[in-house]
């Protein structure tokens, strides 16, 4: 058990990291490989150096936290539970610990499905932890084609009649367990609740619900499944970073804030310290 997960190896959870390592607590990051710094052609105003690509800086954080004695785990986070600690599923396995700090950037979404927004909360969700049971017994349905879909697929086979996976034209994941459709899909239909997913090539499939989890999870994918609503990946925080859960903390682009180096390096630093004050709060209380 660590003292501390990191989700997300950005200038946010990677200074969050540093400040909690140097303070001698255990520290795992989970690292996507997928930070909007790495995407960076060249930063140039970033204090005390005067060119650098975003790529290279990120390699040096990376090395700097593991020389500081990190533990990173290069995978994707899929959920976030609290259960006394907090015990996070990844790609890789799952770790537990005392505090999180979600440092995850502001990933968006890629193209809504026709019918996706006409019915949320009437038949289509983005949480198979959150609604799975008001599915319970019937036929549903999640889209997507990665681990988080299957990750999804496997919350709700144990709660509704059958799974299918739709991947909407990409490659299905390798030994998927669940019933696999990569045809497109053209539109979720029913009239006041989902009565089916109507596909390209013309087919209708039979199903009452839909889940989506095309792409990885996002900073309010995790804070939903927790039971705190956000609005477009970016939810409120207090000055000291902490959110409305005691131990979850937040920093970086999935905070309010302009998306900066230097902003998402400030807000790590201020999450990281917060996760310390927590920390030793819960060991001094037994």
């Amino acid at each position: 058990m660590f003292d501390c997960i990191v989700i997300g190896a950005g200038p946010a959870g990677i200074t969050a990291a540093i400040y909690l390592l140097r303070s001698n607590f255990s520290v795992c990051i989970i690292d996507s490989g997928d930070t909007a710094l790495k995407k960076a052609h060249k930063i140039e105003n970033y204090y005390g150096i005067s060119s650098v690509s975003g790529e290279e800086l990120y390699l040096i954080g990376r090395r700097q936290a593991l020389q500081l004695g990190a533990e990173i785990i290069d995978g994707q986070a899929l959920s976030v539970d609290n259960f006394g600690s907090f015990n996070v599923t990844t790609t890789e396995g799952e770790l537990s610990s005392t505090c999180v700090i979600i440092a995850t950037g502001s990933t968006v979404k890629g193209i809504k499905l026709s019918g996706e927004e006409k019915f949320i909360g009437s038949g289509v969700s983005r949480c198979a932890v959150c609604d799975g049971f008001f599915f319970r017994g019937k036929p549903v349905c999640v889209v997507g084609a990665g681990q988080y879909a299957l990750h999804e697929a496997e919350v709700l086979s144990n709660i509704c009649s059958s799974v299918m996976l739709l991947t909407n034209g990409e490659q299905p994941p390798e030994n998927c367990p669940y019933p696999v459709l990569t045809s497109e899909i053209s539109e979720i239909t029913g009239d006041d609740r989902v009565s089916g997913v109507k596909l390209k090539n013309g087919e209708i499939l039979d199903v009452k619900g839909v889940f989506i989890a095309n792409g990885k999870p996002t900073a309010s994918d995790f804070i939903l499944r927790m039971g705190i609503e956000c609005s477009d990946g970016v939810f409120a925080v207090n000055e000291d970073m902490s959110t409305a859960i005691n131990g979850v903390f937040a920093a970086g682009d999935c905070v309010k804030q302009p998306k900066q180096i230097s902003t998402a390096a400030y807000t790590g630093m201020i999450a990281g310290l917060s996760a310390i004050k927590y920390i030793k709060e819960i060991k001094k209380n037994g």
